[in-house]
């Protein structure tokens, strides 16, 4: 049989309190963890110095030569080694690698992307690491012997975060118009290289370990404002 339940003025007034701690609860810790999550995140980009390193490095199986020839020879003489593989080469080392005019580390871009939030009805948001923000932030610029500082250029053509995240981007690198050739490291030449990264999975690697953690902490969290109202 129905029946219903009357509350009084301090009845619903307790009801109200303890949905708004719960609720005011429940926003803290979404943010609390998105900032933690990202401290998590942060520890698996690569340092400053290997950064550097490993976008400077690329391969090129057909067109890095020794720059001791002219263009002409080293053309002539890359026309029957197209299969040799020469491994990885480039070094940020010799102005190859600035950072100029805002742009910023991985590292720092992550841990400076804002914590967007938001509220759908009893729902709460918040979220960070936005690639469009961050891929902005992470060109770099280099050195050159008769133009200056040239750049910014956007690795993997403003992808970076994504190449990072999860591997497989193949980053094309020409010489810019106006040149004839990259130098990716002292006395050697290449027409074109090819760039790629390993899959860090700072992302989805984080949430996927810490799925549990933040699950049981929630509900903690929860319990913690609803016992504060007894």
């Amino acid at each position: 049989m129905p029946s219903s339940l009357a509350l009084t003025a301090a009845g619903k007034a307790k009801v109200d309190r303890f949905l708004s701690r719960v609720q005011a609860a429940a926003e803290a810790f979404v943010v609390d963890t998105v900032i933690r999550l990202r401290e998590d995140v942060i520890a698996q980009t690569p340092s400053e110095t290997e950064e550097a390193q490993m976008l400077s490095q690329g391969t090129d199986a057909r067109n890095a030569v020794g720059s001791g020839l002219t263009e002409a020879q080293q053309r002539r003489n890359l026309s029957g080694s197209r299969d040799r593989a020469i491994g990885l080469l480039g070094t940020p080392e010799g102005g190859r690698f600035l950072r100029q005019e805002g742009m910023v580390s991985m590292r720092t871009a992550i841990s400076e992307d804002p914590i967007d939030y938001q509220v759908l009805g009893d729902i709460s948001f918040a979220g960070t690491g936005s690639p469009t923000r961050i891929n902005a932030r992470t060109g770099f610029s280099w050195q050159t012997r008769s133009r200056g500082i040239q750049g910014p250029t956007f690795p993997f053509n403003y992808a970076y975060l994504q190449a990072l995240e999860f591997g497989g981007l193949v980053w094309t690198v020409i010489p810019r118009p106006g040149t004839k050739a990259l130098e990716p490291e002292p006395k050697r030449i290449s027409f074109r290289m090819l760039k790629t990264l390993q899959p860090r999975r700072m992302y989805r690697g984080t949430l996927f370990a810490r799925q549990e953690l933040v699950r049981t902490a929630f509900m903690g969290r929860l319990r913690e404002a609803a016992r504060a109202l007894r």
